[in-house]
């Protein structure tokens, strides 16, 4: 090499790079888009659990207890009824009030089990269980009996997710929601008997 062009070679300075565009972003790293995407869930509005489940909850409190649209509930048509009033037969060939109280107790637990799988037989006797006892303290147990299984009844539903309601518990039985909605329609009917019971 010449010394002329030797002290050009020194002289000669490397290419600079070319700075990148603004516009330009790096990507995020892995762990920066996993903390992003917690802070948007975040942002998110909580789901909410099983809606269906809870209106369908609502009615049946609202057949049975009160608030209902209609008119009377089951506990507000029972509301001051005696032993006495429950046991007579104003109408001979239509059943005592107290025959539908144990009526609608054997129902709501029919449901319940239903609900959970089983599927009971319902006998003549399981489904209007005779009165034997007209005593005021036998009658305050029907009653009891009969808020007891309501109770049974909503925790079984409570524990039912809106995806379930659209399925049978069994090959036997319609699915979960019509069962339901039957058992709250059985509720308003047999309010409606009680209510003219009272009146006869």
């Amino acid at each position: 090499m010449t010394p002329k062009r030797a002290r050009s070679a020194k002289r000669a300075k490397p290419a600079k790079r070319a700075k990148p565009s603004a516009k330009r972003k790096r990507a995020p790293a892995k762990g920066s888009r996993a903390k992003a995407k917690r802070r948007v869930a975040a942002t998110r509005p909580a789901r909410r659990g099983s809606p269906e489940r809870d209106r369908i909850l609502d009615q049946l409190r609202r057949a049975f207890e009160g608030e209902a649209w209609h008119g009377p509930s089951v506990l507000e048509a029972l509301d001051g009824v005696t032993a006495q009033q429950a046991h007579v037969k104003p109408i001979p060939a239509a059943h005592s009030i107290w025959e539908l109280v144990h009526h609608i107790t054997a129902w709501k637990d029919i449901v319940r089990r239903r609900l959970l799988g089983e599927y009971p037989e319902v006998t003549d006797e399981m489904n209007f269980p005779r009165v034997t006892d007209p005593s005021e303290a036998a009658w305050q147990a029907a009653l009891e009996g009969l808020r007891a299984v309501h109770v049974r009844l909503r925790e079984v539903l409570a524990g039912i997710s809106d995806e379930q309601l659209d399925e049978k518990p069994s090959s036997k039985t319609s699915t979960r929601y019509i069962q339901l909605h039957g058992i709250i329609q059985h509720d308003l009917y047999h309010a409606g008997q009680i209510s003219i019971l009272k009146k006869a």
